[in-house]
């Protein structure tokens, strides 16, 4: 019995010793096999590889519609002025002034609104009484109040997305500076 497990430990321990050596012999041969392959080359794309949307759309349209965009803008620069510009300009600003007026306003609203809702429900919880009498038409004013806070908030945010908008505009049609 006693030589079997002697037997046994050799062969096991031959087997790791074969083993390992495989092994180090695998990880020499990939380091061989990557020293071999050739460095693949990258390519660095420039912009002149990569079209402009000018071309692209310039692609899309037709022969005709070139023509007549370039007249069109050529004759519309050549007819501005700088006196034109500067209305223009001005023009601009004044809309988006007013755009803006518009959107404070309406932010000034909806804060006096919370406000005096707050005020309200700090008077109407402090005394028990008014809480017991009163219960309905404070319910019934609540839910008058949300319908009119949520109209007015939808409306705050379509006037600052036109806002939004109108500045865009503004910048495209050469007006910069305006914020």
């Amino acid at each position: 019995m006693k030589q079997s497990w002697k037997l046994v430990f050799c062969a096991v321990v031959v087997m790791t010793a074969t083993a390992s050596a495989s092994a180090q012999s695998l990880g020499e041969t990939a380091r061989q096999e990557r020293a071999k392959q050739k460095p693949q080359a990258s390519k660095t794309i420039t912009n002149e590889d990569i079209p402009s949307v000018d071309t692209s759309v310039a692609s899309v349209a037709s022969e005709g519609d070139k023509k007549d965009d370039a007249d069109s803008k050529d004759a519309k620069k050549k007819e501005l002025s700088a006196d034109d510009k500067l209305k223009e300009i001005q023009a601009w600003k004044s809309k988006v002034t007013a755009q803006d007026m518009k959107v404070k306003d309406l932010d000034r609203e909806v804060n006096l609104m919370e406000r005096e809702h707050k005020l309200r429900e700090a008077v109407f919880y402090a005394d028990a009484g008014s809480r017991v009498r009163d219960e309905r038409t404070w319910f019934d004013q609540e839910r008058k109040y949300q319908a009119d806070l949520a109209t007015k908030q939808k409306t705050l945010a379509a006037e600052r997305n036109k806002l939004g908008d109108m500045k865009d505009a503004a910048r495209k049609a050469g007006a910069g500076g305006i914020d």
